[in-house]
């Protein structure tokens, strides 16, 4: 399979990945597992002892992590149901198939590599696995065999006073130990301490791993500290004229050298090899990929041609991936941020000619809060997004005034809120009020003969104010000490107030699509106001549901506080009008929150993100582009999932422990 290019076409990459997967699939037991073969010859595996282990699967499940279709998604199932399958009560595996005679005949204890091997493949199959009893199962496993509080780890599950050879502290598990727990978001210091001297004493070795190749693949999946670089250059240091010495080893040199950093240019002479030596059925041939028990005294070495395939294809994937996105770097990225910078520039502009010296200071004040806040630059650049997903071609003037009045009514209104929470500077009223000025003026330039935007503009103005009315008159009361004291909790009803205070938002999208010609009674323009509706109520809750306890040491009752008092309210034998002690509450209070009142929040941030994509295809089902605007929804969408597993999570592991 010969190709003259260092690029390889979609069509190739496509056609190598498929004959590699089908290959994998053609190599699966009955029971889901894959064999494994053990050599007495590092580099020949032609003559060898057929075992079967749970190290192989766990491996291969992992490096198809990201390859999709029939055939991958069928793969990935078998896998992980064999998988689990194998796990012992305590959640800890073994390095032979349960099925196997080498499980009774060649007995090894259950360890950690093997175990958190498979935990990393299950977690990237499907995080759900991993629920509160399971976590709390892991934890102990780790206390078990830890040399002190955080690690490093001995190897074996073995009791205390076991033989020294099955109380090691291997790199190598430490590595795969500490992968698992990056996934979690852990880092533990120890265990990063323990690979850091191993690389920087040359001491990256194992005596399950023959070589350094499997080592530095596991290290640069998840390692990001200083000596990156140094990694890195012990793999470049073994390559010749671009690759290295059989497949297996450039797969995993390429894999772990595109996660470390190295331009994928570098590459492309390595991963074109892997190209140019699949074999006709699909596969590459096997190497040893880590050490075998010894047969008659003489040391033997595993692999198998399914677990090289898999990295081949893992490194084909990800060379593809980060390929591409280096492209999309360049071309499409450059046309929004050239977009983001012309309109900041713009508005600094007006900011700087003030001539003002104590004006101009604190408006770039709340100019720059403004920008960090906007992280995702979703308020510069919504005018542009709306009118790439209603596929209109729309005047770049008018989008980059709409982007301009949407940052001037922010700053503007960012200041007025804390005034309205009672947190105001008054050293920035002055610039609130230039802001709104600033605003007010755009906006009655920006389409001045279309009287339905401009009228638009104006009710959409009221309507901020009345929420902000409703909000300081029904949901604030007075702290006393530690007491909060409210006459009448706030009926939020429909959440319409959540929506109407940040109404504004709406305006840079709505004006693209009056720019374009629609009307106020047109499809598109009503299909807008609803998405932005529902789509600012999700993102509202979100909000509260974080700051309800911090907005109430304020003496704001916001609408994730409501339900959490009211179902205090029941239990208790207290009366509003007594007021609430925050501080002797507040453990009830979160209580209430976790075990009651998250799961109906999150079902409404849920429903309004399902209303905001309903409301797209009022239009026309084809109109709007939804995946264009799914940016703005999924982050609440995955916020409110996370939420209710982390309630799960915590109180299956209170239980478990």
């Amino acid at each position: 399979m010969l190709h003259n290019s260092l690029t390889f076409s979609v069509n190739i990459l496509k056609a190598c990945i498929d004959r590699g997967l089908a290959y994998i699939a053609a190599q699966q037991l009955t029971a889901g597992g894959l064999a494994s073969y053990s050599s007495q010859d590092s580099r020949n595996f032609t003559d060898t002892v057929v075992y079967q282990t749970t190290f192989f699967p766990s491996l291969v499940l992992q490096a198809l992590t990201e390859l999709n279709g029939s055939v991958a998604k069928k793969l990935k199932l078998s896998l992980a149901d064999f998988l689990l399958a194998q796990k012992n009560v305590d959640w800890s595996f073994n390095y032979w198939d349960r099925s196997s005679k080498e499980y009774a005949e060649l007995s090894y204890p259950n360890d950690l590599d093997d175990t958190f091997c498979a935990f990393a493949a299950l977690w990237h199959y499907d995080e759900s696995i991993f629920d509160g009893k399971t976590m709390a199962a892991m934890v102990q496993l780790l206390i078990r065999n830890e040399i002190k509080p955080g690690g490093p780890y001995r190897t074996w599950l073995v009791d205390a006073d076991a033989p020294l050879i099955w109380r090691d502290v291997d790199v190598a598990v430490n590595t795969n130990i500490g992968y698992f727990l990056s996934l979690l978001g852990v880092e533990m210091g120890n265990v990063v301490t323990c690979i850091e001297k191993a690389i920087a004493g040359n001491g990256l070795h194992s005596p399950y791993y023959p070589d350094i190749y499997s080592l530095v693949y596991f290290v640069g999946r998840w390692y990001n500290g200083k000596l990156q670089s140094r990694l890195a250059e012990l793999v470049l240091q073994e390559q010749t004229d671009g690759t290295w010495d059989s497949p297996l080893h450039t797969a995993l040199a390429v894999t772990a050298l595109l996660r470390l950093g190295c331009p994928v240019k570098q590459l492309a002479r390595a991963t074109q090899h892997l190209l140019n030596t699949q074999q006709a059925d699909g596969s590459w041939p096997a190497a040893a990929f880590c050490i075998d028990p010894a047969l008659k005294g003489k040391p033997r070495y595993a692999g198998a041609a399914s677990l090289t395939t898999a990295f081949c294809l893992e490194a084909l994937h990800l060379y593809d991936r980060m390929e591409q996105s280096e492209l999309v770097q360049k071309v499409r990225p450059g046309v929004a941020d050239k977009r983001y910078v012309r309109v900041k520039r713009k508005l600094v502009q007006v900011i700087t000619e003030l001539g003002h010296p104590d004006l101009m200071l604190h408006t770039k004040r709340v100019f720059k809060q403004i920008m960090a806040y906007d992280s995702d630059k979703q308020i510069v650049l919504l005018p542009w997004s709306i009118a790439s997903a209603a596929k209109l071609d729309v005047n770049e003037t008018l989008l980059q005034s709409l982007a301009l009045a949407s940052l001037w009514g922010w700053m503007a209104y960012t200041i007025y809120d804390d005034f309205l929470d009672n947190e105001g500077d008054p050293k920035l009223l002055p610039s609130a009020n230039f802001c709104l000025r600033q605003l007010t003026s755009t906006l009655s330039k920006t389409l001045p003969d279309c009287t339905d935007f401009q009228t638009e503009v104006m009710a959409i103005m009221n309507r901020i104010d009345a929420a902000n009315a409703w909000e300081a008159s029904h949901c604030r009361g007075v702290i006393v000490g530690s007491t909060l004291r409210i006459t009448k909790l706030p009926d939020y009803g429909d959440y319409w107030q959540l929506a109407d205070r940040s109404l504004g938002h709406t305006i840079s999208g709505l004006g693209v699509l009056y720019g374009a010609g629609f009307t106020v009674t047109s499809a598109p323009i009503q299909a807008l106001r609803d998405f932005f509706k529902h789509y600012l109520i999700a993102r509202q809750l979100h909000d509260d549901a974080h700051d309800w306890e911090e907005d109430l040491q304020r003496g704001h009752v916001n609408a994730v506080a409501v339900p959490i008092i009211k179902e205090w309210l029941k239990i208790s034998s207290h009366a509003l009008k007594k007021g609430i002690n925050l501080q002797r509450e507040a453990e009830p209070l979160r209580i209430i929150m976790w075990e009651t009142i998250i799961t109906q929040i999150c079902q409404s941030i849920t429903d309004h993100v399902a209303l905001a994509r309903i409301a797209l295809m009022q239009a026309d089902p084809d109109f709007f582009d939804t995946m264009q605007l799914e940016t703005m929804l999924v982050p609440l969408e995955v916020g409110a999932q996370q939420a209710l597993k982390g309630r799960d999570d915590a109180l299956a592991f209170a239980q478990a422990l």
